[in-house]
């Protein structure tokens, strides 16, 4: 039979053993802080991403709109001019 342990022993067992716990415990606090964290840089870095992007996009659209808007008015110019000379033309030829 192995002999009885002395409480002395057993003390310092169950100190140790709560130490170890403590320190577990403590790095596994840290590392899940530390991927909390990290998932929160993301989300803001991705967010700011994500907003610059948009900005090019809306400003191209804008761009591209605006393009298409000139190229509508110089249409409607045009036609506009093409009537009025068509108009001019024909009451020139009522007056003869």
């Amino acid at each position: 039979m192995a002999p009885a342990p002395a409480s002395g022993s057993l003390l310092a067992d169950a100190s140790r053993a709560a130490r170890l716990r403590f320190w577990l415990i403590s790095v596994g606090v840290v590392v899940i802080a530390a991927f909390a964290g990290s998932s929160a840089y993301d989300s803001w870095r991705l967010y700011h991403q994500d907003i610059a992007a948009i900005h090019r996009e809306l400003s191209s659209m804008a761009k591209t709109l605006a393009e298409q808007a000139e190229g509508s008015l110089q249409l409607a110019d045009l036609l506009l001019t093409w009537i009025d000379n068509h108009v001019e033309a024909k009451k020139g030829t009522h007056r003869r």
